[in-house]
């Protein structure tokens, strides 16, 4: 099936990852439409607001709304290292980290596969703060 967010999707962790959306190795979804918001942080490790993992497969990814990330670690607004179809942007696609070792991303492609990224409008960004 699909899902599809038009709320708010708010996670934060104080001892592990955070994830927002998080499609498990050999899990499967159709598409993932985002019309409202997705945050995440975590103090402790990191933070992600969509996560595809190895095996995992997505359809389309349609972001119109906001995916915000930021972590004490890596922070990633959109992770694959499975297999997306397209990722559609028309909205804002955020990743912060809060220490100077570490990276911030909107999207991270990590031994995946993404057919397609078509971005319309605002932003893709990272961003690392120093503290």
């Amino acid at each position: 099936g699909n899902i599809e967010n038009n709320g708010t999707i708010n996670v934060s962790s104080n001892s592990s990852n955070a994830y927002g959306i998080r499609i498990n190795n050999n899990g499967k979804v159709g598409n993932i439409e985002n019309n409202g918001t997705i945050n995440g942080s975590s103090d402790s490790s990191n933070a992600f607001g969509i996560r595809i993992e190895n095996s995992g497969k997505a359809g389309n990814i349609e972001n119109n709304g906001t995916i915000s990330v930021k972590a004490t670690a890596d922070s990633f607004g959109i992770y694959n290292s499975g297999n997306i179809g397209e990722i559609l942007n028309s909205g804002i696609i955020s990743g912060e980290s809060k220490k100077d070792v570490s990276n911030g991303f909107g999207v991270r492609n990590y031994s995946g596969t993404i057919n397609n990224i078509e971005n319309n409008i605002i932003e893709i960004k990272q961003r690392i703060v120093k503290y």
